[in-house]
């Protein structure tokens, strides 16, 4: 059942965990495989599902690597919930394994004009809810830099800026660890009450 549900899990999905990381010995009732995503992936595998795979955490390039200049920036991802419009940006390899994705929310402007009091944003705001970049890429000829140093992340961003521009907001937040608050002021954004957020 679990092979079936990841195949066709949307490709901004991520699946972070199965079952809990016990030792099988501390399992009294229930399953009692606590490698069980490996067990659904190598069941993949055996049925030959693999490559339709689209779930995020199957697909990270993880330390396997990736050649910087294979990567492209697939934009096609989106989707609808009752109140925004959904991007999902993500550096994919020829093989579809993903690099690093972008979550850029696009809400709807009545919406939030109708809840102004309740919310801490304004109608002409969009939201970058997540930036992430995985494993190790690196141009023919390096030696192998971390994706991190390579400026995925910063493309990534400039490009959920543009796409918030066109699409007629006026500034776009960020929802920003402590620890990543520096990173985004270096991009442009400044602090600005619950989030980091810069002019379009």
């Amino acid at each position: 059942m679990l092979a079936d549900d990841i195949v066709v899990t949307p490709a901004f999905c991520r699946i972070s965990r199965m079952i809990r990381d016990f030792s099988s010995d501390d399992i009294m009732v229930g399953n009692k495989k606590p490698n069980l995503r490996q067990l659904v992936e190598n069941r993949l595998a055996a049925r030959g599902d693999g490559a339709t795979v689209r779930e995020i955490r199957y697909r990270e390039i993880s330390t396997a690597g990736a050649d910087l200049d294979e990567l492209a920036l697939d934009e096609e991802v989106a989707y609808e919930t009752p109140v925004t419009h959904e991007r999902f940006l993500q550096w994919v390899t020829p093989q579809g394994k993903i690099a690093g994705f972008l979550r850029l929310s696009l809400p709807d402007h009545s919406f939030v004009a109708a809840h102004a009091g309740e919310l801490p944003t304004t109608p002409d705001e969009a939201m970058i809810r997540e930036v992430h970049v995985y494993g190790m890429a690196a141009r023919v000829g390096d030696q192998g830099q971390a994706a991190q140093h390579h400026g995925l992340g910063r493309l990534l961003v400039e490009r959920a800026c543009e796409i918030a521009r066109d699409a007629g907001y006026a500034r776009i937040n960020v929802i920003s660890a402590i620890g990543t608050r520096e990173y985004y002021r270096h991009l442009g954004f400044y602090d600005h009450g619950l989030y980091l957020q810069k002019e379009l």
